[in-house]
């Protein structure tokens, strides 16, 4: 019990026998193994579909529908995991792949932009 333990799946370390702990644990492990699915919608923006069935998604941050905000939230949430916490920018526009079968709808790239007004 106390003993800390880091996840050789998802990288988390956490705390053996701390019930919040281990909560938080079982969250990310099962995000990290089965990832970020994204099932096709009525209103996704396909930009383009690859002979394997995987496809390219364009999310409008100004226009996007809830269903599509959540997703984007979802998907930089394990960005941040693995890359670190960044905001994410007002008005950005965002391309995800979606893979085909096997793993359908898994997001297995994402690329988040935003126009700079000046440079830095």
């Amino acid at each position: 019990f106390g003993r800390q333990i880091e996840c050789a799946v998802c990288g988390m370390l956490y705390t053996e026998g701390e019930p919040e702990d281990e909560k938080e644990h079982q969250r990310r492990h099962q995000r990290a193994v089965r990832g970020v699915v994204m099932p096709a919608v009525a209103d996704e923006r396909v930009v383009e579909r690859r002979e394997d069935g995987s496809r390219l998604v364009v999310i409008d941050g100004n226009t996007a529908s809830p269903l599509w905000r959540r997703r984007l939230v979802e998907a930089k949430a394990v960005l941040d995991a693995e890359l670190g916490d960044s905001p994410l920018p007002r008005g950005c526009r965002a391309f995800v792949c979606l893979s085909a079968a096997p793993t359908k709808d898994r997001l297995v790239g994402c690329v988040v932009a935003h126009t700079l007004r000046r440079a830095s």
